[in-house]
């Protein structure tokens, strides 16, 4: 019986091996959001640099509205205040005057895709949906170890966001599908 597996304190040969592991798992987790962000950027370019309706490029960015609200209020000893504005971008088309919303584009980084990655597990582990096991299948073909999903899924900056959907999952449940450095 291993009690270092058993209460997870890794050796130095296994702590070097599950810091490189992770980060590998970072530029993999960045390359899908250079992939996402990139996609982005081009379906920005086709939607906003040709006009839907004749097809010209002679484009005018505008803005077309502006929403706003305002609250002040005041008291013996000074003014407190709120204000909230709204502008919508537009593209104009000089030719023939057509008006359409600029794309919004997402931007997501590394760190998402790390989000994503421990809900996809998650959900394989849970048994709910099918695309979950597909998507864990991609992770497992990464050689990712079970140790450095775990210390992904420890981090504080992913944690937060992922405690409802995560909370289940244990070092021995990830052990269960993925490969560990004990072995």
């Amino acid at each position: 019986m291993n009690l270092r597996k058993i209460f997870n304190i890794p050796n130095a040969h296994k702590k070097a091996l599950i810091k490189v592991d992770y980060e590998n798992l970072e530029t993999y987790a960045a390359s899908l959001a250079d992939k996402h962000n990139a996609e982005q950027r081009k379906y920005q370019e086709s939607h906003d640099c040709k006009c839907p309706h004749c097809g010209g490029t002679d484009i005018v960015n505008k803005i077309t509205r502006v929403q706003g609200e305002g609250y002040v209020s005041g008291d013996l000893f000074g003014i407190s205040g709120r204000s909230s504005t709204d502008t919508n971008e537009a593209n104009h088309c000089s030719n023939c005057g057509n008006q359409w919303k600029k794309y919004n584009r997402t931007y997501k980084g590394d760190s998402y895709f790390i989000k994503e990655m421990l809900n996809d597990i998650s959900t394989h582990l849970e048994g709910k949906y099918d695309y979950a096991d597909k998507e864990v299948k991609k992770y497992q073909e990464q050689g990712f170890y079970a140790e450095t999903l775990y210390k992904a899924l420890k981090k504080s900056s992913y944690s937060s966001d992922l405690y409802l959907r995560t909370k289940n999952m244990s070092l021995n449940s990830l052990r269960k599908i993925f490969k560990s450095v004990y072995r």
